[in-house]
């Protein structure tokens, strides 16, 4: 029996022994894990990141790797959206591949705070920011308050009701002939004046305005029926 076990282990460490060690392959589950992983430490603990690695070619054949490494392929690109992250094995196989994996961050919708009836006209107050993943809200969800102010909804919303844009309709908020405030800003400064307005416009939308001078004005209609003017 002595002599068997000696003769077993003179068998390992010959050159065919390790052949048979190094010819074992990496898991690839494996190394997607400690992929995303690396991927993750590149946050702060407080982070709500979501990240995704996505599979190799199963067809892929890697040698056993005891320590493999992981990297972002230079230029270091930004941690958002797509991108690739590399893994390596130094030894006793060197071998180099890259994975797709995509990186996500919750931003910030917004839901209606109250149930509210249709035709109701959107007011901050009757907002809710909230944040989600974007594969997580349906399609349409605003993420841009000045997108729903001073707009009316088409249909009666329960509250914590995601803000689409389906749901929403533009609404005037200046018309042709109205006299309308005239808002001009910078630093250390602001003008107010008034004029009347050429035409129609909704929230966010440009509009011509003459003024009590006879000159015509352009600016951005604004949810309050004011008029703001770049300098």
């Amino acid at each position: 029996m002595k002599s068997l076990l000696l003769l077993l282990a003179a068998c390992l460490m010959t050159p065919l022994g390790w052949t048979q060690i190094a010819d074992k392959l990496h898991d690839h589950a494996q190394l997607m894990t400690q992929a995303g992983q690396f991927l993750a430490n590149q946050f702060s603990p407080a982070s709500d990141a979501r990240i995704r690695v996505q599979p190799l070619d199963p067809q892929l054949r890697l040698p056993a790797c005891p320590a493999p490494q992981f990297f972002l392929p230079a230029p270091a690109p930004a941690l958002s959206g797509s991108m690739r992250v590399g893994m390596r094995c130094l030894s006793p196989k060197p071998w180099t591949v890259y994975a797709n994996a995509s990186v996500s961050e919750a931003k910030a919708h917004y839901v209606t705070k109250d149930p509210l009836q249709a035709g109701h006209q959107l007011q901050l107050e009757d907002l809710e920011a909230r944040r989600a993943h974007s594969e997580d809200l349906p399609a349409g969800a605003i993420s841009d308050p000045q997108q729903l102010l001073g707009r009316t909804l088409r249909q009666p919303l329960e509250a914590g009701t995601i803000l689409r844009a389906v749901l929403i309709r533009d609404t005037l908020v200046i018309s042709a002939g109205q006299t309308v405030k005239l808002i001009a800003s910078g630093p250390g400064f602001s003008i107010h004046t008034e004029g009347r307005a050429m035409g129609n416009a909704m929230s966010g939308q440009r509009v011509q305005v003459r003024n009590g001078s006879g000159q015509i004005i352009q600016g951005v209609a604004l949810p309050s029926g004011m008029v703001s003017v770049t300098p």
